[in-house]
This record gives C-alpha cells, sequence and structure tokens, in this order.
C-alpha cells in the first residue's frame, strides 16, 4: 500500500505510527483528539499524517490483543456412566536401567 504514497508521507506515517505506539496506543478518536488539540508537546505530526498510516500499516497488532475480550467457551458435559464391571488385569511393572538412563516398563 506504501507505492500510493511518497517518500516524505511515509516518513511522517511512520513518526505517527512510532508516537501512537509510545503515547500508550489510544482509541484512533482520542489520539486525534490530542493531536488536534495540541496536547502533544513538540509534536510535528497531523491528523493527515496518523490517517495515511493508518491505511498504510492498518490496525496495530497491539491494540487488537490488547483491547480484544476473550469469549467464553462453549460448556462440555460430561456423561458419567454407571460403575465399571470389573475385570481381572494383571498389571506388571519393572524398572529397566541401561546405558545410565532409567525406563519404567509396563505390561497389562
Amino acid at each position: 500500500m506504501k507505492r500510493n504514497f511518497t517518500k516524505g508521507e511515509i516518513k511522517r506515517a511512520d513518526k505517527a505510527q512510532r508516537l501512537y505506539v509510545i503515547i500508550g496506543r489510544p482509541s484512533q478518536k482520542a489520539f486525534e483528539d490530542m493531536i488536534k488539540r495540541g496536547k502533544i508537546i513538540n509534536n510535528e505530526i497531523t491528523i493527515q499524517d496518523y490517517r495515511n498510516a493508518m491505511r498504510i500499516y492498518g490496525e496495530n497488532l497491539g491494540v487488537l490483543k490488547g483491547k480484544t475480550v476473550r469469549s467464553k467457551s462453549k460448556q462440555i458435559q460430561i456423561l458419567i456412566s454407571e460403575k465399571p464391571k470389573s475385570q481381572d488385569i494383571v498389571l506388571s511393572i519393572d524398572i529397566m536401567y541401561f546405558t545410565g538412563l532409567y525406563f519404567l516398563i509396563t505390561v497389562s
């Protein structure tokens, strides 16, 4: 998307993007209000520079990660069947030592 802008516009858009991150990624409206009202000292960024940055780079990833809320997952219903029937199972366990390593061997 950078091909639609001049080198100077891209440079100012980069500065606007950096300033946006430094300030703490406020909402788009709040950031434009800060620029318009002169609340940022020694600021050479204009609202158009910020809007160009939004067109070039899109929504900031930090904003998306920080302001996106986790949705509640679906409940999983567990069906408990009746008492299992007992079966004759023989379980054999042995510890095997081989070249400095221990192995737990099981057979059922």
